[in-house]
């Protein structure tokens, strides 16, 4: 592509014409940088809208996501976002995801116990169950043989 100066009447064409460097470039095929660059000489600015659908996401609805999708892969795609970032925005906002082991209140914050076997360090799979592991294949196997 030839070298081309950008005049500050063009660049204000093209910035209020496709509004984001990314469209810019698919419409012309000029170089992103030089663009950028252009607009920095001549004072303007672009809209950084399109640099992310994560930051369109309101934590209303990110809450809501949380609240309705059993798994934080779920939400994710239900608002169109990959999962590591509707995880860190729901960091960012302080929102409890929707997650693997949480208790039967719902809370997502189960600590294993232990076993309820006596001189036995071992924890407990699930709250629902008594027993790790190690002691449920006992149970399991005495179980069968009987």
């Amino acid at each position: 592509m030839t070298a081309r100066k950008f005049t500050r009447d063009y660049l204000v064409e093209l910035i209020a014409e496709h509004r984001t460097v990314p469209a810019a470039v698919r419409a012309t095929g000029h170089y992103a940088t030089s663009l950028r660059a252009a607009a920095q000489r001549h004072g303007l600015k672009w809209d950084h809208a399109d640099q992310g659908a994560s930051r369109r996401i309101s934590r209303a609805r990110l809450e809501h996501a949380a609240r309705m999708y059993s798994s934080t892969t779920a939400a994710a795609k239900a608002l169109g976002i990959n999962n590591g970032s509707f995880a860190r925005l729901c960091r960012r906002y302080g929102i409890e995801t929707p997650g693997r082991g949480a208790s039967e209140s719902g809370s997502g914050k189960y600590k294993a116990e232990r076993c309820l076997v006596e001189g036995c360090v071992n924890r407990r799979w699930s709250p629902r169950e008594e027993l790790c592991c190690r002691h449920m294949a006992e149970r399991n196997r005495a179980r069968r043989v009987a």
